[in-house]
């Protein structure tokens, strides 16, 4: 779990903080899990910015 969260903190916040918020997100009671869409139906521009 620490490993998995620390590679994707690095992805967010850079490899200086990776470590740190690795840690914070692989405590008790988290999970990591991969999901496949099968099928995306998405609205373009929603808040019309």
């Amino acid at each position: 779990m620490l490993r998995c969260s620390t590679r994707n903190a690095a992805r967010y916040v850079g490899a200086e903080k990776a470590d740190e918020y690795g840690r914070l997100n692989a405590g008790e009671g988290s999970a990591v899990v991969r999901v496949s869409s099968a099928k995306i139906i998405a609205e373009n521009n929603i808040t019309g910015e």
